[in-house]
Formats: C-alpha cells, structure tokens, sequence
C-alpha cells in the first residue's frame, strides 16, 4: 500500500477564512470606489448647478443695471404723466421714472418690512425717435378716442403690444401714451407716416399733464419702456423662484411677464440721494451704517429706513440679487440679510450666491 503524500505548497487552496477576508477587502475597495465616485458626481453636479445660477444671475442683473442707468431718458424733469382710455376719471397721476414696492395702483411704499423690493423704470428706449408734424395732423389732444397724428419718421415704431408705449414731451411737460394701434407709411426717406394712439383700457384713469389740453404740433415722441423687476415663485415652481421682468408694470399693467433668470430668491435695491438726511450736495453718496436708519445719503440700505430724496436728487441704484440652489444641501447657508431685509425664513440650507452691482443715474437733472 502506497502511503499518501501531503500536497506540495503550490497546490494548496484557499481556506474559508482567507476567501471570507479577501472578499471583505474587496468590498470595502469598492464601497470606497463606489462613495468617491459618488461624491465626484455630486461635487460635479453641484459645480455645475453654481456655474449655471452665477451666469444666469449675473446676466439678469446686467440687464437691470443697463435699464436703471437710463432712467428717465427723454424726460424733462424725472416725472411723467400717464393717459389711459377710461374718460371717467381724469384725476392727473405722475409717475417716477424711478419707484420702488409695488405696482402703480396699490403702490405701497417700500419701507423693509415686507420680502424682495420691486424696481420699476420708466424711460426712452432709443428705438424709435421722431417728431409730430407742424400742422394740425400733429396735435395730440386729451381724448379718451384713438387718434392720429402725423410723425416725421416712424422708424423703430411697433404695434406689437406691450413694446408700443409712447413718450411725449414738449416744453418740460411728458406723458406716456399706452399703445399705438397702427402704423401708416408714407413714402420717402426717412419713413413718414401715421401714428394712431390707442391707449389701453387697463387702468381706471384718463389722465394728461395737468392744464394742457394738447401737446402741439413739432413735439418729441419717442418709443418707450416701462418695466418692473421682481421675484416670481410661480412660474417655476415654489421651489425654483425667478426674477422677472414685467412690461408695463409701472403702469398698472399686468400679464406680460419675461422670466430673466431662474433660482433667483431674493432682489434687493437701495436708493442713493444727493443730500438726503441732511447730507452736503457735493456730486456723493455717503453710507455709514453706524450712524443707524434714515442717517445717510442711502434710502433702504438699512432696516428702518423710510425717507427717499427728491427724484432730482437720486444719483445711484444699488442692486443685489440672491440665487439659491434649487434642492436644499447638507453644506448650504441660511438665507442671506441684503440692505434693509432680514429674511423670515432661516436654517433652510441652500447653496447661495449673492451679486450686487450700482448704477449711476445719469438723466436727472443736476
């Protein structure tokens, strides 16, 4: 009988012990593996989603900036008067070419007690630049009727509502017209031609600069912009808020609505005044927030703050936007405290980037 002999070194197998530990190390490689992977993604993921609410932010607020630097272009004195269809009520009603809060109507003051601020700008947009003829064809009368009126060049006029907004002025006196109906070329270089003036029915008041039954035959009419900037959490969603630009806005007219840039939470404007609080009319705008509310030449910088300056005076528009991310995260901040609001809500985390940029105003008078 031949003995068994013990098998050589290299032809042992594994034992149950070393294959249990080999697969406990190999999982614990991969789980490893697995979490890193994980976490590149989500740092990827997060990156991106910064990436996309700066560039989208920064570009909604250069917008903002380039509309407040011109404010009240093509104005006389910083004010206009609004002429609406309704010949029930011809109350005279100015405008500000620069408000803050609400929309002419309620337009509730804004005093830092309520959440995001809305910007409302009014101006000469520079499409369109004309003159009414000398005869009587040019007048434009206080009506409630559409009329027409016989302009030298109708170049970058438009019927497409609610970019038709007119802006007259003559002698230091401006209204707004709401709407141009049609538009009839006449032959020659540039274009003359008609303009019917259509003003809108939205508003509860007829109204035309106060003692001026017409505007006469030779005075500017330009094309014109009237926008309010504010947050909208309905468009996308509760979750995702966005800034907005609505056309018409200051002048009570609602339902035309431009989404500028989505995941934006929070708009933020403060006012700089010329010798506001008894500062010195010397061309600058003083801030010292120690000095507390209504104690500088900024309006709305500070809680508290409830004092604006004369529209003449207004030198400066500060603006910052707040973007957040669109899911809260464990690394995310609280809601962030901008001029004169200090937020409700806190302790929600979210990525958050704030941008702030200011404009000088330029079209005031000195």
């Amino acid at each position: 009988m031949t003995p068994m002999r013990a098998p050589a070194p290299a032809e042992r197998g594994f034992t149950l012990v070393e294959v249990l530990i080999s697969l406990a190390l190999a999982s614990l490689i991969l789980v490893a593996t697995l979490a890193f992977v994980a976490a590149q993604g989500r740092a990827h993921r997060d990156s991106m989603e910064l990436q996309t609410m700066q560039m989208g932010v920064r570009a909604a607020l250069d917008r903002i900036l380039r509309d407040s630097r011109s404010a009240a272009a093509g104005f006389s004195s910083g004010t206009v008067s609004v002429q609406d269809v309704t010949a029930a009520n011809l109350d005279i009603v100015t405008l500000d070419a620069v408000s803050l809060g609400h929309t002419l109507g309620s337009n509730l003051s804004n005093t830092g007690t309520g959440g995001a601020d809305e910007l409302n700008l009014v101006f000469a947009d520079g499409r369109g630049v004309t003159s009414s003829t000398k005869d009587a064809a040019g007048v434009i009368n206080r009506q409630a009727t559409a009329q027409a009126i016989t302009v030298l060049d109708i170049t970058g006029f438009t019927t497409t509502y609610p970019d038709n907004f007119v802006l007259v002025s003559n002698g230091g006196v401006d209204a707004i017209l709401i709407g141009v109906r049609t538009i009839t070329p006449t032959a020659g270089l540039p274009p003359t031609g008609t303009l019917t003036l259509d003003p809108m029915t939205t508003k509860p008041a007829n109204v035309f600069p106060a003692g001026l039954a017409s505007f006469p035959g030779g005075s500017l009419i330009m094309t014109a912009s009237a926008v309010t900037y504010r947050i909208d959490a309905t468009i996308f969603g509760s979750t995702e808020p966005a800034l907005v630009m609505a056309r018409g806005g200051p002048l009570g007219i609602t339902g035309f609505v431009d989404p500028l840039a989505s995941q934006v939470e929070d708009l933020q404007v403060a006012l700089g005044y010329d010798g506001l609080n008894g500062g010195v009319l010397d061309g600058f705008i003083t801030e010292n927030p120690a000095l507390g509310a209504n104690r500088d030449e900024w309006a709305f910088n500070l809680t508290g703050d409830t004092l604006t300056g004369a529209i003449t005076t207004l030198r400066a528009i500060r603006v910052s936007l707040v973007a957040r991310s669109v899911q809260s995260r464990p690394s995310g901040a609280d809601a962030i405290t901008i001029e004169d609001h200090a937020p409700a809500t806190t302790g929600v985390n979210y990525f958050r980037r704030r941008l702030r940029g200011v404009a000088s105003v330029r079209n005031f008078a000195l």
